[in-house]
């Protein structure tokens, strides 16, 4: 059985339907919310996405773009 190469690699749902998120500047002060939330994966930004929907006043930080990183089995 030999391995099959793929030059291309494979798209999936979140690049073919993501809007890009807007660019902002980094945070260069203090900040002051009820809630912080550390980390824009998929749990960070739900948390963040509901407490703002609660009116919760909420900072969400990340050192990259929101769901950059790698999440649940695919980070092993």
């Amino acid at each position: 059985m030999t391995a099959m190469a793929n030059p291309i690699p494979a798209r999936n749902v979140w690049e073919e339907t993501a809007v890009p998120a807007p660019p902002l500047a980094p945070l260069v002060n203090d900040g002051v919310a009820e809630v912080l939330v550390v980390g824009g994966g998929y749990l960070g930004l739900t948390a963040a996405l509901h407490l703002a929907e609660a009116g919760t006043d909420a900072i969400l930080l990340d050192a990259e773009a929101p769901g950059w990183g790698a999440s649940g089995r695919n980070g092993g």
